[in-house]
C-alpha cells in the first residue's frame, strides 16, 4: 500500500497506461455462384440477427417521364408481398415472428433489413429472400403508393428548407439532372405495374447485390441458409446504363432565386462541386470543413455570421464526399430577408479568408480532436461496422479504407488543409442560391451574380414538351 507522501498531488501527476490498439471486428466475406457477396459477423450477446441488403438499383436509373417508379417499387415490394406470402399476410406473420422486414431506395442504391429473434432467422430470411427476389406487386399496394408519392407532391412547398434544398440541387446539377428530378403528378400517374417489374427485374440481381448477417447466429449455418434461400437467383442479364452523376462545373459565379412569400426569412446556400471520397485531398477537406463550418460553435461561419453579426441561429458549411460519385461544398444560413444580401457578403468572406492564409495551430488541434473524438462511434455497434465494410465493398474501397482516411486526419499540417481548399474552392465561382420573399432584401441579388428564377411551383398538369422548368428573371 503507497505511503502517504507518494500519493499524487494532482490528477495530472497520475500515470496511465497507453491505450491498447484498436482493431475493429472483422466480418467473414464469401461469394455465391450467382455473384452475391455474403458478410457474416457472428455477436452473441443478445438473441438477436440483423440482416441488411444492398443493391445498385435506386432513383437515378428511373426514366424522366416516370420519376418516382424507384420509390413506388421498393414501397410495394414490401407492402405487397409475394404470391406466396401477400402484404397483409406477411404483415400478420411478421408481427407473429416479432420480426421486421424493409425496402427503400436512395439515388443510386435500393437497400432492404431484417430484424429477428435468432432462433426465427430460418423463416424470416426465407421471408426475406421472396421479398426480394419475387414481389408480386398488387394493384392495390401500387395505387396507394402512387396516394402516398401524391401527397407527399402536394406539400412539398410547405418548408423552405426544403424548398431551398431543391433549388440547390437543381443549381448544382441542372434540372434533368436525375439528382434534381422530383416526382410530380405525371410521372407518378405514368407508372404501371409492369414499369414496376422491369425495374425489379432490371436492377435487383444478385451479383450487383450485398448481404450481411450480423447477431447470435453459426457462420456456417447462416451462409448455408443464404445460398438455400439466393443461391439460385439468377444474375444480371444486361450491364448497369450509364448515369451522369457529377455536378455542373462552374464558370463563375451564379445565383439562383425560387419564391416564397409567405415567410420572413431566406433560406440562403452556397455551393461548388466537391470530391469523392477516394480523393487524396479528402482527408484535408474533412478537417477544413470542421474549422469553416462543420465544426459547430468553434467553427468561423458560426462565430462570424451567428455570434458577432447575429445574422442567423443556424448556419454552417463544408465538403460532402460521396463514395460513388463527386460530392458538394455548400455552406448554408437562414436569416431574416433584410439581411440576406449581409449573410451572403458574410460567408462568402469567410470562405475568401480561409483561402487566403492557413488554419492558426489552435484552429487545426480543435478540428482534429472534434474528429477523432468522433471516429469511436464509427464502431459503437457491430451493427454499424458491418454496414460500413459492405459500404466499402458495394462502391469497391478498400476494407481499411475508414482506418487510412482517420490516421491521414491525425497526421494532417496547417499547410495541406489549407492547399487543398484552394484547390478545390473558388468564391469567384459558387452557385448562390436563395429561397424566400421577392421583397425586403437589403441588396439585391444581382450583386453577387447574374439572377436566374426557378419556378418551383407544384405543376398541375404535365409539364408542356420542351419546358424546363426555369424562367428567366
Amino acid at each position: 500500500m503507497p505511503t502517504p507522501d507518494a500519493r499524487p498531488s494532482s490528477h495530472l501527476q497520475i500515470a496511465f497506461p497507453p491505450l491498447p490498439a484498436f482493431a475493429p471486428p472483422v466480418p467473414e466475406v464469401r461469394t455465391l455462384r450467382n455473384g452475391l457477396r455474403v458478410f457474416l459477423m457472428e455477436d452473441h450477446e443478445l438473441p438477436l440477427v440483423s440482416v441488411r441488403a444492398m443493391a445498385r438499383a435506386g432513383a437515378a436509373y428511373e426514366a424522366a417521364d416516370k420519376v418516382g417508379l424507384a420509390s413506388v417499387t421498393t414501397t410495394v415490394m414490401r407492402t405487397g408481398g409475394t404470391a406466396a406470402n401477400p402484404g397483409d399476410r406477411l404483415d400478420d406473420e411478421l408481427g407473429s415472428l416479432a420480426a421486421a422486414i424493409d425496402v427503400s431506395n436512395g439515388a443510386l442504391t435500393t437497400t432492404a433489413s431484417a430484424e429477428c429473434l435468432s432462433d426465427r432467422l430460418p423463416r424470416v430470411l426465407e421471408l426475406f429472400a421472396d421479398v426480394l427476389r419475387r414481389p408480386a406487386f398488387p394493384e392495390d399496394k401500387i395505387e396507394l403508393a402512387r396516394m402516398l408519392l401524391r401527397t407527399a407532391i402536394s406539400r412539398r412547398n410547405d418548408q423552405v428548407g426544403a424548398m431551398a434544398h431543391r433549388a440547390f440541387q437543381i443549381a448544382m446539377y441542372g434540372k434533368a439532372s436525375p439528382f434534381a428530378r422530383e416526382p410530380e403528378y405525371a410521372t407518378v400517374d405514368a407508372i404501371a405495374r409492369d414499369d414496376l417489374r422491369a425495374f425489379h427485374d432490371r436492377f435487383l440481381r444478385p451479383d450487383r447485390m450485398r448481404i450481411g448477417l450480423v447477431g447470435d447466429f453459426d457462420t456456417e449455418r447462416a451462409f448455408a441458409l443464404v445460398d438455400q434461400f439466393f443461391g439460385d437467383w439468377p444474375k444480371a442479364s444486361a450491364p448497369l446504363p450509364a448515369v451522369a452523376t457529377d455536378p455542373i462545373a462552374l464558370e463563375g459565379r451564379r445565383v439562383f432565386y425560387a419564391e416564397k412569400d409567405d415567410v420572413n426569412q431566406t433560406h440562403v446556400l452556397l455551393g461548388a462541386p466537391g470530391v469523392r471520397r477516394s480523393d487524396p485531398d479528402w482527408p484535408a477537406l474533412r478537417v477544413a470543413s470542421f474549422i469553416l463550418g462543420a465544426g459547430g460553435f468553434s467553427s468561423r461561419l458560426v462565430k462570424k455570421v451567428r455570434t458577432e453579426l447575429g445574422l442567423a441561429y443556424a448556419v454552417g458549411g463544408g465538403f460532402s464526399a460521396e463514395y460513388d460519385r463527386t460530392g458538394l461544398f455548400r455552406a448554408v444560413c437562414q436569416t431574416k430577408t433584410e439581411s440576406a444580401g449581409q449573410a451572403i457578403e458574410a460567408i462568402v468572406g469567410e470562405i475568401e479568408r480561409f483561402l487566403a492564409a492557413p488554419p492558426d495551430d489552435e484552429e487545426l488541434a480543435t478540428a482534429k480532436d472534434q474528429i477523432q473524438n468522433a471516429e469511436i462511434f464509427e464502431y459503437d455497434s457491430r451493427e454499424e461496422v458491418l454496414a460500413r465494410r459492405m459500404t466499402l465493398d458495394h462502391h469497391g474501397y478498400p476494407p481499411d479504407f475508414l482506418e487510412r482516411v482517420n490516421a491521414r486526419i491525425r497526421g494532417v499540417e496547417a499547410r495541406e488543409v489549407h492547399a487543398a481548399i484552394q484547390r478545390h474552392v473558388d468564391p469567384r465561382k459558387l452557385n448562390v442560391v436563395a429561397v424566400g420573399p421577392r421583397d425586403g432584401m437589403d441588396r439585391p441579388l444581382s450583386d453577387f451574380g447574374p439572377v436566374t428564377t426557378l419556378d418551383l411551383a407544384i405543376p398541375s398538369s404535365p409539364p408542356r414538351p420542351g419546358s424546363a422548368g426555369i424562367a428567366a428573371p
